[in-house]
């Protein structure tokens, strides 16, 4: 590729259930450690840059309760 460096952008979705929320800071640390050594692992090539955060079909509710569009 002429030498050029590739950049990617790599998403990790995860989905934790409020029984996992509900756990002391330590306790899901604790939890998250695999995670965190791979990411160590990688360190000089892995950035955890930005934190996405999203409610699955929102679009929903933002559609009817602030567009007041009719629901399908």
């Amino acid at each position: 590729m002429s030498g050029k460096e590739l950049n990617y952008g790599i998403v990790v979705l995860l989905e934790f259930y409020p029984s996992r929320l509900a756990l002391p800071r330590e306790k899901r640390r604790e939890l998250a450690s695999d995670l965190y050594s791979i990411v160590g692992k990688y360190s000089e090539n892995v950035k955890i840059k930005d934190v996405k955060i999203g409610i699955q079909n929102a679009y929903k509710s933002f559609e009817t309760e602030v567009l007041g569009m009719d629901t399908e």
